[in-house]
């Protein structure tokens, strides 16, 4: 194989399709990228078995074959090469990689060890790119982070042709986002791995840019220009979780979006570092105002009010700050509603005149060493209640 290309769009292709690797693999074969040389391109393939990234690039190719080469070695090596043409010639199961004065030779290994390419399954579904990605912003971030319930660690994606709907939780909290006039092919349930839709976000800018979805029973395809990301479909049913949300909602707080944040990021810095309720804050809903409280016995106490407008009586609840931060984060609107039963039930966050978006978050049990830090009269009434950590909720969706 002997190829001449350019190293900034090879270097770009490698950092596409080497996110698919695994350094860390049983099998060597999965640190690698497929190189694949044709008549004007260079295919290149990545895989962990669970997740493929292939795109592809265009060459002068004198010769073409097949080799795979460590993703990461050649990816580090070509981003260092000078700017303009790179030259990769192959013999046998080496690389030589030359630009201008520069020349290195990389070890490979022959492209039949490689794992078999999925090949595209189902019927197409034409999506937006622009909705795509912005369903995927609100809802990716709250899929379950370990695989003690693998159907949580993805995102279930459902339409029925005018609107589409994504659907995240990791149990303690649920982000659901829906895009309503679209046109599309209906899409029944799916639920696809949140590390597999995190690379398909990356790749989704212009929005007036289409993206082709193929699905099947065990596989999905997303096409992204000239990137194609398979994936597994997690298997079983996903849990109604909205199902589980009470519809009536007695408190609501309407708040400045952007001052909330603010305030749960200075408190979260003295949440609780030193001791188990660790990101554990308390908030104060009261007439006029919503007070955010912290305290770590070693760093000192926060104490801060935020005006807010208040309908209802007080009500003083836990939060973990980064649930909260998480959800506030992806809301466009200038102002956001909080909805509100009691201490122990899920609150529900939206931008005012955003109807496309529901944050469902549960609150957490204060713990006796924070509540001190909201003085005589709540510290009182909260500070006999029962030590947990700050990860654990008052309830479970």
């Amino acid at each position: 194989m002997r190829v001449t290309v350019d190293r900034d769009a090879l270097v770009a292709a490698l950092g596409t399709a080497a996110r698919a690797t695994r350094t860390n693999a049983t099998l060597p074969v999965l640190a690698g990228v497929l190189v694949q040389a044709s008549e004007t391109a260079v295919r290149l393939t990545a895989t962990d078995l669970d997740l493929t990234i292939q795109t592809s690039v265009a060459a002068t190719v004198e010769d073409p074959a097949s080799i795979v080469l460590p993703a990461r070695y050649l990816l580090e090596l070509t981003r260092r090469l000078p700017p303009g043409e790179v030259r990769i010639e192959v013999q046998d199961t080496a690389a030589v990689v030359q630009a201008g004065r520069s020349r290195f030779t990389l070890h490979g290994m022959p492209a039949r060890t490689f794992p078999a390419v999925p090949s595209i399954e189902g019927e197409p579904v034409m999506l937006n790119a622009g909705a795509l990605r912005d369903l995927l912003r609100r809802t990716r971030f709250a899929v379950l982070a370990d695989e003690t319930r693998p159907i949580l660690t993805g995102v279930e994606l459902r339409g029925d042709g005018e609107r589409l709907r994504a659907v995240a939780t990791d149990s303690y909290r649920i982000a659901c986002a829906e895009k309503h006039g679209l046109g599309f092919k209906p899409i029944p349930s799916t639920v696809l791995p949140g590390r597999a839709l995190a690379e398909v976000e990356r790749l989704l800018r212009d929005d007036e840019e289409s993206v082709t979805l193929f699905l099947a029973q065990s596989s999905a395809t997303v096409e992204v220009g000239d990137v194609r990301v398979t994936t597994r479909v997690l298997e079983g049913q996903y849990p109604d979780v909205l199902g589980l949300v009470p519809q009536e909602y007695p408190h609501q707080a309407r708040v400045n979006r952007q001052e909330l944040v603010d305030a749960l990021g200075r408190a979260d810095l003295l949440a609780g570092a030193h001791t188990q309720s660790k990101h554990q804050v308390v908030l104060d809903f009261d007439a006029g105002r919503i007070v955010v409280t912290a305290q770590d016995p070693e760093l000192g106490t926060a104490r801060e009010e935020v005006p807010a407008g208040y309908e209802g009586q007080r009500l003083v609840i836990g939060f973990n700050a980064r649930y909260l931060l998480d959800g506030l984060r992806v809301i466009d609107a200038e102002e956001v509603e909080i909805r509100l039963i009691d201490p122990k039930s899920p609150a529900v966050v939206q931008g005012v005149g955003e109807d496309g978006f529901r944050y469902i978050v549960l609150p957490v049990l204060i713990r006796s060493d924070v509540a001190p830090a909201l003085g005589s009269e709540v510290g009182a009434e909260y500070g006999g209640k029962e030590v947990v950590g700050a990860s654990s909720p008052a309830a479970e969706v």
